[in-house]
């Protein structure tokens, strides 16, 4: 009898100590469910070495060293591993993208889509197109474009810096890119997109009036919104679910979306865009919807992309930032400053008239920013 009332002591205290409950996972997009890579792990990432130029990789194996071109699965594999292992990412070792030329709005869509934390997680069906050149359906895409899809896979890859041997990588990318950093891509995808040119060239240059797809030039400005949507388009491949919807002026915002997501038709958006422009509404930093079928659906603000505070000046100058959230912890990003990527806790703050700023080059006046101010996107993930 005292045995097994011993036992019983012991499986209690046991169950104290372990209380059965399961953690709610957070949403992952269904598209999701068809990748190679569906969950992102904490792995050790791969080095990647390149041989002669940037669509070529070494590979090592059983003690052999050779090189592989960019769509051999040898090389793929590596890619997708290190897909796979970006889960957590020391935010240390980080190189942003630089501001040059007229960047700063492609910068601005990089850091949100493949640095912070739901970006990568509903991002991941762009990278995995990246690495594997085709779609969902196995739809090959282009080959010049899929080209430089694998080349910004791997300047992503060196962005992360989460190797020894990432950093040399990152220079050797930067090099072989002529020290254009993200421009190289904004350029050529400019060219494929506007233009069809048969091969990757940097020394080509294009003039068209083809406005088909808004896909803005080196020297250009452009919306990373619309940028990111015309290359979709350009690619046919409707992929998440997007809900936008556009404040100009001051209105009840959870009503709004309300309505407009009761409007829709079957669809559940992965996403919920806002687009702000100083409309001074006041946001949330998660909204919770109801279907008609009585499901509650959550969604959480991730990330900010938005302007200086004098952006609809017509005299001043217009820059985009970044707002970020990466492995829980938020900061911001400006890639023309000195700090780049800094703890900066913007939340709290984003119905607050205050101007803030970033630690920039003492020869030059710095821009403000205020979240009540300029225009401003605001990415909802469901969660």
């Amino acid at each position: 009898m005292k045995s097994n009332t011993r036992k019983f002591k012991k499986k209690f205290l046991e169950s104290l100590k372990t209380p059965n409950i399961t953690r709610r996972r957070s949403f992952s997009p269904s598209l999701n469910k068809h990748l190679y890579v569906r969950s992102l792990k904490t792995l050790r990432p791969r080095s990647i070495k390149l041989c002669d130029g940037l669509l070529n990789l070494r590979i090592t194996k059983d003690g052999a060293s050779y090189c592989e071109p960019y769509n051999s699965s040898s090389v793929k594999e590596i890619m997708l591993h290190n897909l796979k292992s970006s889960k957590h990412l020391d935010v240390s070792r980080f190189i942003p993208p630089i501001q040059l030329l007229s960047n700063c709005w492609f910068n601005t869509m990089f850091v949100s889509f493949f640095f912070s934390d739901k970006g990568r997680k509903f991002f991941r069906f762009f990278r995995e197109l990246m690495i594997t050149g085709k779609k969902l359906d196995s739809t090959l895409i282009p080959s010049n474009i899929a080209k430089l899809f694998f080349i910004l896979n791997l300047f992503i890859e060196a962005s992360y810096n989460q190797t020894t041997k990432s950093q040399e990588l990152f220079k050797t990318i930067n090099v072989l890119t002529k020290k254009l950093n993200t421009n190289f891509f904004i350029y050529h995808i400019y060219q494929i997109i506007n233009n069809k040119p048969n091969s990757i060239n940097i020394d080509l240059l294009f003039s068209n009036n083809d406005k088909l797809y808004d896909i803005p030039n080196i020297k250009d400005a452009g919306n990373p919104l619309s940028y990111y949507e015309a290359i979709l388009k350009f690619l046919n491949y409707d992929t998440l679910k997007l809900m936008k919807q556009v404040f100009t002026s001051k209105s009840n915002v959870e009503e709004v979306i309300k309505k407009k997501f009761q409007s829709l038709i079957n669809v559940i958006p992965d996403i919920i865009i806002i687009e702000d422009f100083q409309s001074k509404s006041l946001f949330e930093t998660s909204y919770k919807i109801v279907t008609t079928q009585k499901e509650v659906i959550n969604y959480v603000l991730d990330s900010i992309i938005i302007t200086n505070k004098d952006h609809f000046d017509p005299k001043a100058n217009s820059h985009f930032v970044s707002l970020l959230t990466v492995n829980s912890q938020e900061y911001k990003f400006d890639g023309s400053s000195l700090s780049k990527l800094e703890r900066f806790n913007w939340k709290k703050l984003i119905n607050t008239n205050k101007n803030w700023k970033f630690k920039e080059n003492p020869n030059y006046k710095p821009e403000l920013y205020n979240f009540t101010k300029g225009y401003k996107i605001m990415f909802y993930y469901r969660s």
